[in-house]
C-alpha cells in the first residue's frame, strides 16, 4: 500500500494500519521504518517545493510481512537545476517474497 497519507508515524491512521487493535486486522509493516528502524528527524518527506532536510514522513509504502520482506528503502530527494519535481519528495522501496503464503 503506497500512498500520499499526509500523515507521520504518531498519527491514528498509522498506527490503526501497523499497530491494530485487540488483533483486530492487519498489522501492516512500514518498509522504511524496517530498514531504518531508528526514527531521525531527517525523514521529511513534504517539502512544498522547497529543499527541507528536517521533519517527518507523512508517505509511507506499507506492505504485508508475512508474505514480503523490506530489503530496501529510501526518500530520494533528487533536485533538477536546483528544483524539485514534486512538492513530496519520493519514498522507494524494495520488497522481496518470503515465500510465505497466507491465503491457502
Amino acid at each position: 500500500m503506497t500512498g500520499d497519507f499526509n500523515a507521520n508515524e504518531d498519527s491514528q491512521p498509522y498506527k490503526t494500519l501497523t499497530q491494530p487493535e485487540n488483533g483486530q486486522g492487519i498489522a501492516f509493516a512500514d518498509s522504511y521504518r524496517v530498514v531504518h528502524p531508528q526514527r531521525t528527524d531527517r525523514e521529511v518527506t513534504y517539502n512544498g517545493f522547497k529543499p527541507v532536510e528536517q521533519g517527518s514522513r507523512i508517505d509511507w509504502i506499507l506492505y504485508s510481512p508475512g508474505q514480503l520482506k523490506a530489503q530496501e528503502a529510501a526518500i530520494v530527494r533528487t533536485q533538477y537545476d536546483g528544483r524539485l519535481p514534486s512538492d513530496h519528495y519520493p519514498v522507494t522501496a524494495v520488497l522481496r517474497l518470503t515465500g510465505e503464503r497466507k491465503d491457502k
